[in-house]
């Protein structure tokens, strides 16, 4: 028992304050002030506790490139005070997984490891997760929703040769040029076009269109186009 009466020595007047045995009475009443407000504090803590299904989610990063391995971290917890069954947790990129029967106070990890793809792509890939389970009652509990999210990146190149049918033409012959576009990246370029600046062509279409890409080889798509050899600044070498 805390008490916090205070008696104090001399007259009403501000020496009640300034007498030294009246000093020592008030710090002593303010320690047990300062401890009567901890003690409530605690006990406000602990009455409004965190019930119910609490989840957390972490990975290990928060950029990746095309390829790259994402690993992420669950942890599933009952606080809800009551045993749980039929607890389901879901994240909604991987799908749900039956967890079953959780015990009070009881810890359900996982782990899932996703390679980033041409399906995630641009990003930022950003999964929600969340768990739902039923009280003894049958009344659900469900957890808040946590989530993580991943930038992506794709690295590689558009890599593009022009090569002459012949290495010297004359004015007023005609050439064949095969341009041949590599794709570099590792997913599928779609609306693929070649523009020729010196011919003055505005966009010849790529056949094909799509450009795939099959691991490890790099695919091509050709394209090819008669030209005039004319005297302006685009002139072919005549050799006679």
């Amino acid at each position: 028992m805390i008490s916090l009466s205070m008696d104090l020595i001399g007259s009403p007047t501000l020496d009640k304050f300034t007498h030294p045995k009246n000093k020592i009475i008030i710090q002593s009443y303010i320690k047990k002030l300062r401890l009567l407000l901890a003690i409530l504090l605690i006990l406000l803590i602990s009455t409004n506790a965190v019930m119910g299904l609490t989840l957390t989610k972490t990975g290990n990063r928060q950029s990746a490139h095309f390829g790259d391995t994402v690993i992420y971290n669950y942890e599933l917890k009952n606080d809800e005070g009551v045993d749980l069954h039929d607890v389901v947790f879901t994240d909604d990129h991987f799908g749900s997984i039956a967890v079953g029967n959780l015990a009070n106070n009881a810890i359900w990890p996982k782990t899932i490891s996703h390679v980033i793809n041409a399906s995630d792509m641009p990003g930022p890939l950003r999964n929600n997760a969340w768990a739902t389970g039923k009280k003894p009652d049958n009344s659900v509990v469900t957890s808040p929703v946590v989530f993580w999210t991943v930038s992506l990146t794709i690295l590689g190149s558009l890599v593009v040769d022009i090569q002459p049918q012949w290495a010297a033409r004359p004015i007023g012959g005609t050439d064949t040029w095969t341009v041949t576009v590599t794709n570099g990246y590792h997913v599928t370029v779609s609306n693929l076009t070649i523009i020729d600046e010196v011919y003055h062509h505005s966009a010849i279409l790529c056949s094909p269109e799509t450009l795939d890409f099959i691991y490890p080889s790099l695919v091509h798509g050709k394209e090819e186009q008669n030209r005039k050899a004319n005297s302006s600044k685009n002139q072919i070498h005549n050799p006679l």
